[in-house]
C-alpha cells in the first residue's frame, strides 16, 4: 500500500506497520536495487542483527548481480532480437534466472533460518522492490 511504501523510507530505513516489518531501499548508490541493512527496532528482540544483515547484503549481491551488463548480457540481447524474442520461449532471460535464484535464497532461508524465528521474508517483487516486507508471528504449518 501507499501508507507501507512512505512508512518504509522513513529516516531509519525500516518501518513496520501492524504485524509487518519493512527494510526500505538505500538509495545512496542512485537507483540500483539494493537495501538498507539496519534491523529495525521491532525485530531486535526477534533476530540477531547480524542474521539479518548477513541475508539482506547477500540479496543485495544478488541484485548487483542480476542488474550487471556485460558482453554475454549483450549477446543474449542480440540473439533475442534476432530471432525475433523467440528465444524467451526456450530459454529464460538472464533477469529471470537472476529471479528465481533470488526468490530460491529467499525460500531457503526463511525455511533454515526465519520460520524457526516466527518471522517470514515476503516477496521483494511483489513489493514493486520497494522494500522488504517481513512479517512477524508468522506461523509456518
Amino acid at each position: 500500500t501507499a501508507s507501507a511504501a512512505s512508512a518504509a523510507s522513513t529516516s531509519s530505513g525500516a518501518a513496520s506497520l501492524g504485524s509487518t516489518a519493512y527494510i526500505g531501499r538505500d538509495y545512496t548508490y542512485g537507483l540500483v536495487v539494493r537495501f538498507q541493512d539496519a534491523c529495525p527496532e521491532r525485530l531486535q528482540n526477534r533476530v540477531e542483527a547480524v542474521t539479518l544483515s548477513t541475508t539482506v547484503l547477500a540479496l543485495n549481491r544478488l541484485f548487483r548481480e542480476a542488474e550487471h551488463y556485460g558482453p554475454i548480457a549483450c549477446l543474449e540481447g542480440c540473439l533475442n532480437w534476432l530471432s525475433c524474442f523467440l528465444l524467451f520461449a526456450l530459454y529464460p532471460s538472464r533477469y529471470t534466472r537472476a529471479r528465481r535464484r533470488i526468490e530460491s535464497y529467499i525460500d531457503a532461508q526463511n525455511r533454515d533460518v526465519y520460520h524457526p524465528l516466527g518471522l517470514h521474508i515476503g516477496d521483494v517483487f511483489r513489493a514493486g522492490l520497494m522494500f522488504i516486507p517481513i512479517e512477524m508471528d508468522y506461523s509456518h504449518v
